[in-house]
C-alpha cells in the first residue's frame, strides 16, 4: 500500500517516482547509489478508518528518527481555534438576528502536500521504505506529513486563507489545522461556504476543496 501511495503521490508531482535498491545497501552505499548526499527518512503508513467501514492508509515520513525535527527551531507558536470561539461568535449571530445560525465547514484536501518544499532542503527529504525485497525511496518536492516544518509552513498558509475569508467575503471564519468552520444566517450559509471554497481553490488550486468535504446545516458536527 505504501508502493501504491507513493506510486500516486509522484503522479501528483509530489514526490519523485520510487526508486528500487538492493535491501542489503548500507546509507553510506544507498546515497552513492543515489547519486548525491541525502538523508533517509523512513516511511511507515498508517490506517484510518473511512465512513464506509474500509482503511485508509496515510503514509507518514518519521522526520524525528532521522534526526531533521531535532534539527529546528520553531520561532513562532502555532494557535488554532475550537469550540469555544465557535459558540462565541453563533451567540453573536443569534443577538444580531435573533435566530440561530447555520453552521458550515469545509476541509482543505491534502493540505501539508500543497506546499512546495524548497529545492536546496530536498537532500533532507528521501524517504525510504521495505516492499517486496527491496527499499524503495522517493524525494519530497513539496512539505511531508511528519515533519515538524510542515506544521509551521501550513499554520502561515491556513492564515492566510483566513484572513481573505474575513476581509474579502467578510466572512467569520474559524479553523482548526486544515479544518474551517463557520455560522452563518440561516439560509445563506450554503453560499458563504461556496464563497470560502473558490477563495481556497483560487489560492491552492481547483481540486484543494472536495465538494464532499463541504457541509452545512443547522445541525452540524465540527470537530470529531
Amino acid at each position: 500500500e505504501l508502493l501504491r501511495k507513493s506510486r500516486e503521490e509522484a503522479d501528483l508531482g509530489r514526490i519523485s517516482p520510487p526508486r528500487a535498491f538492493r535491501p542489503d545497501l548500507s546509507a553510506a552505499e544507498l546515497a552513492a547509489a543515489w547519486g548525491e548526499t541525502i538523508r533517509l527518512v523512513p516511511r511507515f503508513g498508517v490506517s484510518q478508518p473511512k465512513p464506509d467501514g474500509s482503511l485508509k492508509v496515510r503514509p507518514v515520513d518519521d522526520f524525528t528518527r532521522s534526526g531533521v525535527n531535532g534539527a529546528c527551531a520553531p520561532a513562532e507558536k502555532l494557535s488554532v481555534e475550537g469550540a469555544d470561539q465557535l459558540v462565541a461568535v453563533a451567540r453573536a449571530f443569534f443577538g444580531l438576528h435573533g435566530a440561530i445560525p447555520e453552521l458550515w465547514k469545509a476541509d482543505i484536501d491534502s493540505a501539508y502536500r500543497r506546499i512546495p518544499l524548497a529545492p536546496a532542503d530536498r537532500w533532507a527529504a528521501v524517504s525510504i521504505f521495505k516492499e517486496g525485497g527491496r527499499l524503495w525511496c522517493s524525494q519530497h518536492r513539496v512539505c511531508p506529513f511528519g515533519a515538524l516544518a510542515s506544521c509551521h509552513d501550513w499554520d502561515r498558509v491556513a492564515a492566510m486563507l483566513s484572513h481573505f475569508a474575513r476581509r474579502l467575503a467578510k466572512l467569520p471564519v474559524l479553523r482548526y489545522v486544515d479544518d474551517y468552520f463557520a455560522p452563518d444566517r440561516p439560509g445563506a450559509a450554503d453560499h458563504a461556504m461556496r464563497c470560502f471554497a473558490r477563495i481556497v481553490r483560487a489560492a491552492l488550486g481547483s481540486d484543494a476543496v472536495a465538494d464532499a468535504k463541504l457541509a452545512h446545516g443547522a445541525q452540524l458536527v465540527v470537530l470529531g
